[in-house]
């Protein structure tokens, strides 16, 4: 351990290539303090603990996407994204048209028919009946 000052001390890793690396270090390399300390307490792999945070996927037809790719390719959210990558590799399942709403409104005819069911919008003198229980 190295003395910082006023008796704090830094804790210094060794990793298995023999180097020894500090969190500091890690966070000038650009590494959040939380991933770096869980890294070196994970392991002390070069490899892995100076890995990318950025994940590839490989797919069945033989491409390779990222997370952020992926949602830049379907127009759609980075978690829906994610759970794509990590539920399927058939290209066909991952690039599966996106449902979409538009303009804040419910796409899906079941979801609003089944919506407007629920609110009795199709019934206004039910909902007064109901609320008046008359």
């Amino acid at each position: 351990m190295s003395t910082l000052g006023r008796g704090r001390h830094v804790k210094t890793y060794e990793l298995d290539d023999g180097t020894f690396i500090t969190i500091k270090d890690m966070q000038d390399k650009g590494f959040s303090k939380n991933t770096a300390y869980c890294r070196l307490q994970r392991t002390r792999d070069p490899i892995k603990v100076f890995a990318s945070p950025l994940n590839n996927w490989q797919l069945d037809d033989g491409t390779v996407w990222t997370v952020d790719s992926l949602a830049a390719r379907l127009e759609c959210s980075r978690s829906t994204a994610w759970k794509r990558l990590h539920t399927s590799t058939d290209p066909e399942v991952v690039f599966a048209d996106v449902g979409k709403s538009t303009n804040g409104k419910i796409a899906s005819v079941r979801a609003a028919t089944s919506l407007a069911n629920s609110r009795m919008y199709g019934d206004p003198e039910g909902f007064w009946k109901i609320f008046n229980n008359i």
